[in-house]
């Protein structure tokens, strides 16, 4: 970033730098993504539906208040898949708290038919705006965490608000 300020720089050096800046990025991008993945080890052979317990019973702990409804969920799933599940959601509960400082987390799990299922995580923090959340490029790695994995196991993940909730819904079609 130095060497880019600077005036009569050649051409070729600021091309390389930036090149160099984006080749450490994807790095740093990669590292991160298979730390990400070294915390799901462990989840042990719990039902999503009892992974979604646990998490409930931390949150309050920490004084958040936590109602499920949850039916229609996938008694098994794919060692991976639920795995990546259960990281999305504490990343969405996480980024509930911390960011905007929920009081009431909600989890919803419904059948979808023919097949499949929606699960929600709704809270009552204050709501964001997903186009103007901080991305990878200022080190922040929670939703583009939260979309590759929703992408690489054919979840389709979206952020919203309805009345006082904002929610972040996994659907799964298969």
């Amino acid at each position: 970033a130095g060497v880019l300020g600077l005036e009569d720089v050649p051409a070729d050096v600021v091309e390389a730098m930036k090149s160099l800046a984006g080749l450490l990025a994807n790095a740093k991008a990669e590292v991160r993504s298979a730390v990400m993945n070294l915390r799901g080890a462990g989840l042990g052979d719990k039902t999503l539906a009892e992974a979604i317990g646990d998490m409930a019973r931390s949150l309050e702990k920490t004084g958040v208040k936590v109602r499920k409804c949850l039916r229609g969920l996938p008694e098994t799933l794919p060692e991976g898949v639920y795995q990546d599940i259960v990281l999305i959601l504490r990343e969405a509960t996480t980024n509930a708290v911390k960011h905007g400082k929920a009081q009431q987390i909600v989890f919803t799990g419904d059948p979808l038919q023919p097949k499949g299922f929606v699960l929600r995580v709704l809270n009552d923090g204050a709501p964001f705006e997903v186009s103007r959340a901080l991305g990878p490029e200022t080190g922040h790695y929670g939703l583009s965490g939260m979309r590759e994995r929703a992408l690489r196991n054919r979840l389709a993940i979206s952020w919203g608000r309805a009345d006082k909730w904002t929610y972040m819904e996994l659907r799964s079609e298969s």
